[in-house]
């Protein structure tokens, strides 16, 4: 698509928002963050059928948590989703100078490196979570890696992401280009891929999910067999002292794959819930995670 389209009168709106945020962007870190929090108070307020997928979310995942405990993470969570925007204008327009700044280090990169090094191929998954941009801005500084995606609906939208993230991801594959994907990791590139979202029944498994039986594709397992990639997981989270982040690079699964794809994707989903646990306000409940069930079974939504 030309370019000059998104200059039209009907884009207008979405270029304000996105000044918005090149203006918060350029803002002392704290007070960035605290207009990130407004962001998601105010997304809470104006999404009703958001906060009805995260509460169903959050009673489906933590049943045992009180209505009123699933309300305060409903919040937080909203909050986080703000602050994640305010992060991603941060990772597009934030001066190198900026993001050192942010960054308080890459714990296990010597991992990925000796990896790289070595010549061998690999698979990095992560969960959705809202300090994705961030992370791979901070990543992309130091080591060429790759992201797979899927495409924002709105065509201005999936523009601006793609060519925003050009700046810090050397490849950006679609997730439906199996050929691209399978090309780029035999070509020794590390790729990000995030497998925690409801692609329907077609290649997929159902194995538990926070103890919900989950369609859980098997995509991981099959790039694995294809490129004989060393399948390791990936993470950015906010620091102790909220003041920066730092990426969490875990050593590749032992015996990954196997012959088991039920097995291969309960350990994926095991492994995601464990990153999850350690900061659960950063994670993208509002997705319909549980949309697809089992024979039998009704929506939860």
């Amino acid at each position: 698509m030309n370019n000059s389209v998104f200059w039209q009168p009907r884009y207008w709106l979405a270029w304000c928002g996105v000044a918005i945020l090149w203006l918060i962007a350029k803002l002392p870190y704290r007070l960035a963050m605290r207009l990130g929090n407004c962001l998601g108070v105010l997304a809470m307020k104006l999404l009703p059928s958001r906060r009805r997928i995260i509460l169903t979310n959050l009673a489906l995942c933590f049943p045992h948590d009180s209505l009123q405990q699933r309300q305060r993470l409903m919040n937080l969570t909203f909050r986080a989703l703000g602050r994640g925007l305010v992060e991603a204008a941060i990772a597009w327009w934030g001066s190198p100078h900026y993001i050192d700044r942010l960054t308080r280090g890459i714990s296990g990169l010597s991992i990925l490196e000796e990896k790289i090094t070595a010549k061998e191929n690999v698979l990095l998954i992560s969960p959705h979570l809202s300090t994705l941009e961030i992370g791979g801005r901070i990543l992309g500084k130091i080591l060429p890696v790759g992201i797979v995606y899927q495409p924002s609906s709105s065509l201005f939208f999936a523009h601006l992401i793609k060519k925003k993230r050009a700046a810090f991801f050397v490849k950006q594959i679609e997730k439906k280009n199996l050929k691209s994907f399978i090309r780029v990791v035999k070509n020794n590139t590390p790729i990000i891929y995030l497998p925690d979202q409801d692609f329907g029944q077609r290649n997929s498994v159902f194995v538990p999910f926070f103890g919900v039986p989950t369609a859980t594709a098997t995509a991981t397992r099959r790039i694995a067999q294809l490129t004989a990639a060393q399948v390791l997981f990936i993470y950015c989270l906010p620091n102790k002292d909220n003041k920066g982040y730092e990426v969490v690079i875990r050593d590749s699964l032992a015996n990954f794959p196997s012959d088991d794809a039920l097995q291969d994707a309960n350990r994926i989903n095991h492994c995601i819930e464990e990153i999850v646990k350690l900061h659960r306000e950063n994670y993208m409940w509002m997705h319909r995670r549980f949309k697809t069930r089992p024979p039998g079974e009704v929506s939860v939504y």
